[in-house]
């Protein structure tokens, strides 16, 4: 592992939690924002540790009555696992990304597994935790399976499949997409990560399995996320500051949890906001913060069907089937790699 020395405070950085401070540093110095939302599924490394965004995360999704993407999400695909299995019945490989808690894999990604052909599959995630959980799960059911995890942010890197794959992408997590706002838009960002999950795919052929979620009501957006387990997730992330660098004065109650909606670029923002006045270090950097500031740590962008279509015949694939259900905003989506 690549160790990063920092002599200022005379301490070593491995090369994830270098990128995590490099993330931070850029949030708070004002280069870039909405790029470290992932790292709210951080989790604990002891007892007394405040780092549990892998616990709230699955506290939420049990107990929120309002957060509709979820329970959608299950119910389409409760339908529709059948006929996604027929519809990639030719891929050998499974690979999916972000599986998350033990309960979203029965419900959401399970049922695609068991509807498939599938000889192998592939975890890909950040969280060692849900990746483990999801393997000793599924040798419960499946022993003779050949699994592999694949340790990493899949927006940056992905495994390349021997053989014909179906990617998946369950959770909304292509609304997460970091987008260089303003200087570019959803649309130009979205259709680059599209063939970011190509590019595996383009050897051997395969498909793409996925969510989105076509909501613009702002009223309904900011209710799905009002829990109090959600916001300990989102503030996670400062709890992690906290924990892996060097900072002074840094006190992570400091901020607040809040969701901000841009009708403009179809963008819910997720963010951490000043309670008062601070100042505090991170690394050699100081850092003055007004009371009410905001910064943009996460984004959930929606989209509708027809941008969806577009960037995705643009990014090489071609659309097979959408599945819905009525009354949702959801869609659980099934492109093939075009030839």
């Amino acid at each position: 592992m690549t160790m990063l020395h920092y002599p200022q405070y005379e301490c070593e950085f491995d090369a994830e939690t270098q990128e995590f401070y490099d993330g931070v540093v850029d949030m708070f110095t004002g280069i870039r924002e909405g790029h470290i939302g992932r790292y709210c599924f951080s989790s604990a490394r002891s007892d007394n540790d405040r780092v549990r965004g892998d616990e709230h995360w699955t506290r939420f999704i049990k107990t929120s009555a309002a957060y509709y993407p979820y329970r959608h999400e299950i119910e389409i695909i409760r339908h529709a696992a059948s006929h996604i299995g027929k519809l990639v019945s030719d891929a050998h490989t499974f690979i999916d990304l972000g599986t998350g808690s033990l309960n979203s894999f029965e419900r959401k990604v399970l049922p695609i597994i068991r509807a498939g052909k599938f000889k192998e599959i592939t975890f890909v995630d950040l969280c060692t935790a849900f990746s483990e959980i999801a393997t000793a799960r599924l040798k419960e059911e499946l022993a003779d399976i050949k699994t592999n995890t694949f340790l990493g942010n899949f927006f940056n890197s992905l495994p390349m499949p021997q053989s014909k794959a179906a990617i998946n992408l369950f959770g909304i997590t292509l609304g997460n997409i970091v987008v260089d706002l303003p200087n570019e838009t959803p649309e130009y960002a979205l259709t680059r990560t599209m063939k970011h999950f190509a590019a595996p795919l383009k050897e051997k052929g395969g498909y793409f399995i996925f969510d989105y979620d076509t909501n613009e009501d702002e009223s309904s957006l900011h209710a799905s996320y009002e829990h109090p387990s959600y916001h300990a997730m989102e503030l996670t992330i400062l709890d992690r500051v906290k924990r892996d660098l060097p900072t002074s004065n840094f006190d992570p109650d400091d901020f607040e949890h809040v969701t901000v909606w841009h009708q403009r670029w179809k963008l819910l923002a997720h963010g951490v906001r000043a309670k008062t006045d601070l100042k505090f270090s991170i690394g050699p950097y100081q850092i003055d913060v007004p009371r009410g500031k905001f910064y943009r740590t996460g984004s959930s962008f929606k989209y509708s069907d027809v941008t969806i279509e577009q960037v995705a015949e643009n990014a090489g694939f071609r659309k097979l089937q959408v599945f819905s259900m009525p009354g949702s905003t959801m869609r659980v989506a099934v492109y093939a790699m075009r030839p």
